[in-house]
């Protein structure tokens, strides 16, 4: 009996080894994502998903009864539910931020902005440069010297000695 659970111990340990690390590295990359993700919503998940690693460790590894693996699969399943909706949604919020950034940025770099709180409005958003296009401005007329009329420049001055 001993043997048995230490090889099922082993087994989870090492599956969830597995899932830390796909955890670790998926929150990594999730970073952007975050900061449009609901709190409220993460919080609920997270404990959720803190459930069911519990649940699952008693089910698989302390033998419990049959019915907490039905009462974890269904909160997994909730969790899982749950991460999909945070993720979606955080998605839709960046997407929405996206292109207002998009609109105050043509705004900022037209030739004449409407408000003049622009820069400090792309800030406070955390806006990232959306578009390509470059801010293209008139050139000032600029006279070129040719051969046939070269610019001509009066001699330099001699130094006046100073007077005391």
């Amino acid at each position: 009996m001993v043997d048995e659970i230490e090889n099922r111990k082993t087994q989870v340990t090492t599956a969830t080894g597995g899932f830390i690390a796909g955890g670790v590295v998926a929150a990594y990359f999730a970073q952007p994502l975050l900061e449009f993700a609901d709190p409220e919503w993460l919080t609920l998940v997270g404990g959720l998903l803190a459930i069911t690693c519990i649940w699952l460790w008693g089910a698989f590894v302390l033998d419990w009864p049959k019915r907490n693996t039905l009462i974890t699969i269904v909160f997994g399943a909730c969790a899982l539910v749950g991460l999909v909706t945070i993720v979606t949604e955080a998605i839709r919020t960046a997407n929405r931020n996206d292109d207002r950034c998009r609109t105050i940025e043509k705004e900022m770099l037209s030739l004449n902005p409407r408000r003049d709180d622009l820069p400090g409005l792309f800030d406070v958003l955390k806006c990232r440069p959306q578009t390509d296009e470059l801010l293209v401005l008139p050139a000032p007329p600029v006279e070129i010297p040719t051969t046939a009329n070269p610019v001509r420049r009066p001699p330099p001055k001699e130094p006046t000695a100073m007077r005391r």
